[in-house]
């Protein structure tokens, strides 16, 4: 992974051989179309072929000329759709405003085809959540 990405991540632990990486915003930013499909292919640049994300919402903010008709042509691209195949689960957590919260559960519900997605109140919630999702989706696999 390169260093000029604005995200921090960090591998949290491996649960049933998934492992859940936390990935934040470094540094307060406005979330565009841009920035969101350069999210996703930081995600895409994670080592393990399925994995499981807590993103931390706490330094992200919606800009307010990203709406769902910008966010649904970024969700129906290649490189999301690649995400959806490799990210078995996708929680956020830590939405800092009402505004990003109503995102965070527009994003949920587009992301809910293929990963388990949600988001929480605190990391410990996410990871909660992340456990028992990737508990669930490997319970079906067999």
């Amino acid at each position: 992974m390169h260093q000029e990405h604005p995200f921090a991540v960090r591998l949290i632990e491996t649960h049933a051989g998934i492992p859940i990486y936390e990935v934040a915003y470094r540094e307060p930013t406005i979330l565009t179309a841009e920035k969101e499909l350069a999210q996703i292919r930081f995600l895409l640049e994670l080592p393990a072929e399925t994995f499981s994300v807590i993103m931390d919402y706490r330094n992200l903010s919606n800009a307010s000329d990203y709406g769902p008709e910008e966010q649904a042509k970024i969700y129906s691209m290649p490189e999301h759709l690649r995400l959806k195949e490799r990210a078995l689960t996708f929680v956020r957590y830590q939405a800092v405003s009402f505004t990003s919260m109503i995102q965070t559960m527009r994003a949920n519900m587009l992301m809910r085809s293929s990963a388990t997605s949600n988001f929480a109140p605190d990391l410990d919630s996410a990871l909660r959540f992340t456990r028992r999702a990737i508990a669930h989706t490997l319970e079906r696999a067999r």
